[in-house]
Protein backbone atom coordinates (compact mmCIF):
# COMPACT_ATOMS: atom_id res chain seq x y z
CA UNK A 1 0.00 0.00 0.00
CA UNK A 2 1.07 3.80 -0.49
CA UNK A 3 0.41 6.92 0.34
CA UNK A 4 0.81 10.55 -1.53
CA UNK A 5 3.80 11.97 0.24
CA UNK A 6 2.50 15.42 0.91
CA UNK A 7 -0.49 13.79 3.22
CA UNK A 8 1.92 12.16 4.89
CA UNK A 9 4.04 16.43 5.41
CA UNK A 10 0.38 17.45 6.61
CA UNK A 11 -0.11 14.81 9.11
CA UNK A 12 3.01 15.35 10.47
CA UNK A 13 3.33 18.83 10.55
CA UNK A 14 -0.05 18.83 11.68
CA UNK A 15 0.56 17.04 14.82
CA UNK A 16 4.15 18.99 14.97
CA UNK A 17 2.09 22.49 15.57
CA UNK A 18 0.01 20.74 17.72
CA UNK A 19 2.46 20.09 20.30
CA UNK A 20 4.22 23.03 19.51
CA UNK A 21 1.34 25.13 20.76
CA UNK A 22 1.21 23.21 23.68
CA UNK A 23 5.00 23.07 25.17
CA UNK A 24 5.19 26.96 24.01
CA UNK A 25 1.65 27.34 26.11
CA UNK A 26 3.41 25.56 28.89
CA UNK A 27 7.02 27.47 28.86
CA UNK A 28 5.31 30.93 28.72
CA UNK A 29 2.91 29.65 31.77
CA UNK A 30 6.52 29.02 33.98
CA UNK A 31 8.35 32.03 32.27
CA UNK A 32 5.34 34.21 33.72
CA UNK A 33 4.54 32.83 37.13
CA UNK A 34 8.46 31.94 37.60
CA UNK A 35 8.84 28.42 37.57
CA UNK A 36 12.52 29.11 35.72
CA UNK A 37 13.41 31.96 37.49
CA UNK A 38 17.23 32.31 37.28
CA UNK A 39 17.29 29.05 34.00
CA UNK A 40 14.85 31.49 31.70
CA UNK A 41 17.26 31.45 28.61
CA UNK A 42 18.10 27.71 29.23
CA UNK A 43 14.25 27.11 29.06
CA UNK A 44 12.98 28.78 25.65
CA UNK A 45 16.45 27.36 24.35
CA UNK A 46 15.32 23.82 25.68
CA UNK A 47 11.85 24.05 24.07
CA UNK A 48 13.58 25.38 20.83
CA UNK A 49 16.38 22.88 20.30
CA UNK A 50 13.49 20.13 20.87
CA UNK A 51 11.52 21.34 18.77
CA UNK A 52 12.52 23.91 15.89
CA UNK A 53 14.44 21.62 13.79
CA UNK A 54 11.44 19.45 12.77
CA UNK A 55 9.05 22.00 12.68
CA UNK A 56 11.07 23.84 9.91
CA UNK A 57 12.07 20.99 8.09
CA UNK A 58 8.43 20.32 7.55
CA UNK A 59 7.11 23.72 6.97
CA UNK A 60 9.77 24.14 4.51
CA UNK A 61 8.83 20.74 2.60
CA UNK A 62 5.48 21.52 2.50
CA UNK A 63 5.75 24.90 1.28
CA UNK A 64 8.37 23.71 -1.19
CA UNK A 65 6.69 21.11 -2.76
CA UNK A 66 3.14 21.54 -2.95
CA UNK A 67 2.99 19.50 -5.89
CA UNK A 68 4.86 16.94 -4.87
CA UNK A 69 4.90 13.94 -7.25
CA UNK A 70 5.86 11.14 -5.29
CA UNK A 71 3.95 8.35 -3.00
CA UNK A 72 5.76 6.39 -0.42
CA UNK A 73 4.80 2.91 1.13
CA UNK A 74 2.31 3.49 3.86
CA UNK A 75 4.74 1.59 6.28
CA UNK A 76 7.03 4.26 6.08
CA UNK A 77 3.82 7.04 6.21
CA UNK A 78 2.70 5.74 9.38
CA UNK A 79 6.37 5.50 10.98
CA UNK A 80 6.74 8.89 10.51
CA UNK A 81 3.21 10.01 11.90
CA UNK A 82 3.49 8.10 14.70
CA UNK A 83 7.20 8.47 15.30
CA UNK A 84 6.07 12.59 15.39
CA UNK A 85 3.68 11.96 17.80
CA UNK A 86 5.83 9.69 20.16
CA UNK A 87 8.75 12.16 20.35
CA UNK A 88 6.65 15.19 20.92
CA UNK A 89 4.95 12.96 23.78
CA UNK A 90 8.26 12.30 25.11
CA UNK A 91 9.12 15.75 24.79
CA UNK A 92 5.47 16.78 26.55
CA UNK A 93 5.90 14.30 28.77
CA UNK A 94 9.96 15.06 29.88
CA UNK A 95 8.79 19.10 30.45
CA UNK A 96 5.88 18.25 32.96
CA UNK A 97 7.42 15.56 34.86
CA UNK A 98 9.87 17.73 35.55
CA UNK A 99 8.67 18.91 39.30
CA UNK A 100 8.70 14.93 39.93
CA UNK A 101 11.89 14.66 38.32
CA UNK A 102 13.49 17.67 40.80
CA UNK A 103 12.05 17.17 43.62
CA UNK A 104 15.22 15.53 46.13
CA UNK A 105 18.23 17.04 45.19
CA UNK A 106 18.82 17.43 41.58
CA UNK A 107 18.15 20.85 40.26
CA UNK A 108 15.98 21.60 37.21
CA UNK A 109 18.90 23.17 35.06
CA UNK A 110 20.66 19.44 36.12
CA UNK A 111 17.38 17.94 34.33
CA UNK A 112 17.03 19.55 31.65
CA UNK A 113 20.71 19.27 30.39
CA UNK A 114 20.45 15.74 31.55
CA UNK A 115 17.29 15.13 29.26
CA UNK A 116 19.03 15.56 26.12
CA UNK A 117 20.66 12.66 26.54
CA UNK A 118 17.37 10.78 25.50
CA UNK A 119 16.11 13.90 23.10
CA UNK A 120 18.63 14.80 21.12
CA UNK A 121 19.21 11.32 19.44
CA UNK A 122 15.24 10.56 19.07
CA UNK A 123 15.26 14.07 17.67
CA UNK A 124 18.28 12.87 15.04
CA UNK A 125 16.48 9.67 14.06
CA UNK A 126 13.13 11.46 13.28
CA UNK A 127 15.24 14.11 11.05
CA UNK A 128 16.94 11.35 9.60
CA UNK A 129 13.47 9.72 8.14
CA UNK A 130 12.30 13.01 7.44
CA UNK A 131 15.18 13.80 5.09
CA UNK A 132 15.30 9.87 3.49
CA UNK A 133 11.10 9.99 3.24
CA UNK A 134 10.13 13.77 2.10
CA UNK A 135 13.39 14.79 0.67
CA UNK A 136 14.38 11.94 -1.20
CA UNK A 137 14.21 12.05 -5.29
CA UNK A 138 14.21 8.49 -5.69
CA UNK A 139 12.63 7.97 -8.80
CA UNK A 140 11.31 4.70 -7.35
CA UNK A 141 8.36 6.66 -5.82
CA UNK A 142 7.74 7.70 -10.20
CA UNK A 143 7.51 4.28 -11.91
CA UNK A 144 4.78 1.99 -10.17
CA UNK A 145 2.03 2.80 -12.08
CA UNK A 146 0.26 0.03 -9.80
CA UNK A 147 0.78 1.47 -6.66
CA UNK A 148 -0.56 4.90 -7.41
CA UNK A 149 -3.75 2.75 -9.33
CA UNK A 150 -3.35 1.89 -5.41
CA UNK A 151 -3.71 5.46 -4.01
CA UNK A 152 -6.44 6.62 -6.14
CA UNK A 153 -8.16 4.09 -4.88
CA UNK A 154 -8.15 4.72 -1.62
CA UNK A 155 -8.94 8.43 -2.43
CA UNK A 156 -11.80 7.79 -4.20
CA UNK A 157 -13.12 5.77 -1.48
CA UNK A 158 -12.43 8.10 1.17
CA UNK A 159 -13.82 10.85 -0.35
CA UNK A 160 -16.95 8.97 -1.53
CA UNK A 161 -17.66 8.40 2.57
CA UNK A 162 -17.04 12.37 3.01
CA UNK A 163 -19.86 12.90 -0.11
CA UNK A 164 -17.67 14.86 -2.88
CA UNK A 165 -18.86 13.14 -6.12
CA UNK A 166 -16.52 15.49 -7.41
CA UNK A 167 -13.11 14.09 -5.79
CA UNK A 168 -14.29 10.68 -5.97
CA UNK A 169 -15.34 10.24 -9.89
CA UNK A 170 -11.93 11.81 -10.66
CA UNK A 171 -9.86 9.11 -7.99
CA UNK A 172 -12.01 6.59 -9.76
CA UNK A 173 -10.90 7.58 -13.09
CA UNK A 174 -6.82 7.84 -12.10
CA UNK A 175 -7.79 4.39 -10.71
CA UNK A 176 -8.90 2.82 -14.24
CA UNK A 177 -6.03 4.78 -16.04
CA UNK A 178 -8.24 7.19 -17.77
CA UNK A 179 -5.88 10.76 -16.57
CA UNK A 180 -7.21 12.51 -19.62
CA UNK A 181 -10.53 12.33 -18.53
CA UNK A 182 -9.51 12.78 -14.88
CA UNK A 183 -7.53 16.26 -16.17
CA UNK A 184 -10.67 17.23 -17.96
CA UNK A 185 -13.22 16.82 -15.00
CA UNK A 186 -11.08 18.65 -12.83
CA UNK A 187 -10.72 21.23 -15.49
CA UNK A 188 -14.31 21.60 -15.58
CA UNK A 189 -14.92 21.83 -11.79
CA UNK A 190 -12.23 24.48 -11.39
CA UNK A 191 -14.25 26.52 -14.07
CA UNK A 192 -17.65 25.90 -12.56
CA UNK A 193 -16.65 26.11 -8.81
CA UNK A 194 -14.28 28.95 -9.37
CA UNK A 195 -12.07 26.42 -6.82
CA UNK A 196 -8.57 25.94 -7.07
CA UNK A 197 -5.70 26.96 -9.55
CA UNK A 198 -7.25 27.10 -13.04
CA UNK A 199 -3.91 28.00 -14.59
CA UNK A 200 -2.19 24.84 -13.45
CA UNK A 201 -5.58 22.26 -14.11
CA UNK A 202 -4.61 24.14 -17.82
CA UNK A 203 -0.65 23.25 -17.80
CA UNK A 204 -1.52 19.86 -16.47
CA UNK A 205 -4.03 19.25 -19.25
CA UNK A 206 -1.53 20.88 -22.01
CA UNK A 207 1.31 18.65 -20.22
CA UNK A 208 -0.82 15.53 -20.66
CA UNK A 209 -2.03 15.94 -24.47
CA UNK A 210 2.41 16.67 -25.56
CA UNK A 211 2.57 13.57 -23.66
CA UNK A 212 0.04 11.67 -25.60
CA UNK A 213 1.61 13.15 -28.57
CA UNK A 214 5.31 12.16 -27.84
CA UNK A 215 3.58 8.70 -27.46
CA UNK A 216 1.60 8.51 -30.73
CA UNK A 217 4.97 9.77 -32.41
CA UNK A 218 7.18 7.30 -30.61
CA UNK A 219 9.80 9.58 -29.55
CA UNK A 220 9.91 8.82 -26.11
CA UNK A 221 10.96 5.50 -24.75
CA UNK A 222 8.57 3.29 -22.85
CA UNK A 223 10.56 3.84 -19.65
CA UNK A 224 10.45 7.31 -20.07
CA UNK A 225 6.80 7.48 -21.10
CA UNK A 226 5.61 5.70 -17.60
CA UNK A 227 7.60 7.92 -15.30
CA UNK A 228 6.28 11.36 -17.40
CA UNK A 229 2.52 9.36 -17.03
CA UNK A 230 3.24 9.00 -13.09
CA UNK A 231 4.79 12.59 -12.78
CA UNK A 232 1.44 13.85 -14.32
CA UNK A 233 -0.92 11.55 -12.46
CA UNK A 234 0.33 12.19 -9.05
CA UNK A 235 0.60 15.90 -9.94
CA UNK A 236 -3.07 15.55 -11.05
CA UNK A 237 -4.00 13.96 -7.41
CA UNK A 238 -2.46 16.82 -5.32
CA UNK A 239 -4.68 19.39 -8.23
CA UNK A 240 -7.90 17.61 -7.38
CA UNK A 241 -7.19 17.32 -3.17
CA UNK A 242 -6.69 21.16 -3.50
CA UNK A 243 -9.73 22.06 -6.03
Amino acid sequence: MWTLISITKRRCLRIWLGFFAVLFAVTLVQTITGAVEGMTALAWSWLLLSTLPGLVILVVATMRDRQSARIIPRFNHRTLVWSTAAYLFLVLLTLLAEGWATREARSMVAYRYQSFLWLLPLEGLLLAGYALSLWSKNANFLSRQHEIGEVAGKEAERWAERHNPFREKAFERIEKGDVGTAIDLTVEHIKESDVGDLNEAILLQSRYQEHQKSIRMNIISHEEAGIERNKITLALMELIRRA
